[in-house]
């Protein structure tokens, strides 16, 4: 099952869906935070406002689909390996204070572990973008930064200058990667161009 189709839409199943099944097992979430997360998807997928995702006509189906694809993750053995891995982090940093590269102090409790973990991780999403904005941002004077969030950023570049600009970000992140000594390759996409 390799996509799902429900009317006029596809859903992929490679990013969103294994994303969140992931992300939530990862963190100890259940079937719920799984469902939730899936049909998320589904709305995004659709392009709705969730007042009118509610009252879209396959929304039963969608969401009986999103309980299959839940149980079928749940009994998954990546996801017993992901949580003996999260019990693993969890056992190895009880009661640690620890520092992101953003400088902010997760302590490091088993009632916090969720919610601090998960911000320590998503610290370092946050420190690598800023940075490769930044040190980017350089090599653009006429670029200009109208929003930075942990996952991305909302940029004003000039016209036609998109693909050097892209380059120039993963040559950065690239190379905070390797400062960081992180071992997994980072890359920053383009979402949306607007003229």
């Amino acid at each position: 099952m390799n996509s799902i189709e429900m009317g006029k839409v596809t859903f992929s199943r490679k990013a969103p869906l294994v994303k969140v099944c992931v992300y939530s097992s990862f963190f100890g979430g259940g079937t719920r935070a799984m469902t939730t997360g899936i049909m998320e998807g589904f709305r995004e997928g659709l392009g709705i406002r969730p007042t009118e995702f509610k009252n879209y006509p396959d929304y039963p189906k969608m969401e009986k689909l999103a309980t299959a694809v839940t149980y079928e993750m749940q009994q998954s053995s990546i996801i017993a390996e992901f949580r003996t891995v999260s019990k693993m982090m969890q056992d190895m940093h009880l009661g640690q204070l620890l520092i992101g590269p953003t400088g902010h102090t997760y302590r490091i409790s088993e009632p916090s572990f969720r919610s601090n973990y998960s911000n320590y991780l998503q610290s370092f999403e946050f420190g690598l973008l800023a940075q490769g904005t930044i040190q980017t941002l350089k090599r653009f004077p006429t670029a200009e930064v109208i929003g930075h969030f942990h996952d991305g950023n909302v940029l004003v570049i000039p016209e036609g200058s998109q693909d050097h600009f892209l380059s120039s970000f993963n040559e950065e992140l690239d190379r905070i990667r390797r400062d960081l000594r992180l071992s997994y390759p980072q890359k920053v996409e383009m979402k949306r161009l607007y003229n």
